[in-house]
């Protein structure tokens, strides 16, 4: 059921905000899975093929399963490179530098979105949004700890690589989403990511390592859950909201990732921490006056944010 077009922008902002939730318990979930037998790799083909048979059983349920465009077929599969682009900057950047340094660098893509939607007349950037965007990023720094000490060149284009491939992401199913919807766009996406990573993982001679417990197994099927319901959740935000909002807004996704690492792996909370999140929620809240209009309202190509 759709919002009414009085709620919709507040139904936007929560839906962007459950996508932040949804994602950031990934990685506490898929380090648990490690310790249980499995691998990077195979977490994300498990990952991918759990998130295609949701987005395929969502589909039929509703009697949708129809073939999409030629145009949004080819925005999808170059969304899906993307995407799997920014799973291996990210996860090959936290190899070689602390976390708090990729995981901060990776959060410039929100800054770069906002830029990127403004160059191509999406989004008209006012000074006031860049200077809150600005005190987000510092804080994020400041939440997920930052050690000067771990600078390493390939760690730092990496996550570099990561935080463009994910701005092209957004910006591509962004423009396929008006001629389809959030579900086929993002299953078209994840089936190319996950066809990449087995061709990837088949190219460098490996097998795929499966979970040796239960438990393991519980936690590789639910960082596929959880990624399902924030990519949707994100995409039918964009859909409302617009790109640029709804991707500000998902930079609470490390400070829901330190919480659920608190409450999961036992994790410790610093003050620092906390003051850096408070610096992140300010920034938040006073960057974008609340759009009075969305994309119910005029079409998506000349939807600017406020």
């Amino acid at each position: 059921m759709s919002p009414k077009p009085k709620y919709a922008v507040f139904y936007g902002i929560g839906l962007s905000i459950l996508s932040a939730a949804s994602i950031a318990i990934g990685p506490s979930l898929a380090k648990f899975a490690y310790g249980q037998g499995t691998d990077l790799i195979t977490v994300m083909v498990i990952r991918g093929f759990v998130m295609i048979g949701i987005c395929v059983l969502i589909l039929l349920l509703k009697r949708r399963l129809a073939a999409p465009s030629s145009k949004v077929i080819i925005l999808c599969v170059a969304s899906g490179i993307s995407f799997a682009a920014m799973s291996y900057g990210y996860f090959g950047a936290v190899q070689t530098i602390p976390v708090g340094i990729a995981v901060t660098l990776y959060f410039l893509h929100p800054i770069l979105v906002m830029f990127a939607a403004h160059f191509i007349g999406l989004n008209r950037v006012t000074g006031r949004q860049i200077f809150f965007s600005i005190i987000v990023f510092i804080g994020l720094g400041i939440a997920v700890g930052i050690d000067i000490q771990g600078f390493d060149a390939q760690g730092i284009l990496l996550s570099l690589l990561a935080a463009v491939a994910v701005t092209a992401m957004i910006l591509l199913n962004a423009k396929a989403l008006p001629k389809s919807d959030a579900i086929t766009v993002n299953l078209i996406m994840v089936v190319t990511t996950t066809v990449i990573f087995l061709i990837w993982n088949v190219g460098l001679g490996n097998e795929l390592m499966f979970p040796s417990t239960t438990i393991g197994w519980t936690a590789v099927v639910s960082v596929g859950l959880s990624f399902t319901i924030g990519l949707l959740s994100f995409f039918y935000a964009v859909d409302i909201i617009g790109p640029v909002l709804a991707t500000m807004i998902t930079s609470l996704q490390p400070l829901f990732a330190i919480l659920f690492a608190s409450l999961l792996l036992s994790e410790n909370l610093t003050l620092l921490q906390i003051s850096g999140a408070l610096l992140v929620i300010t920034g938040l809240a006073l960057r974008d006056k609340i759009p009075t209009k969305t994309k119910a309202d005029i079409p998506f190509s000349t939807m600017k944010d406020n």
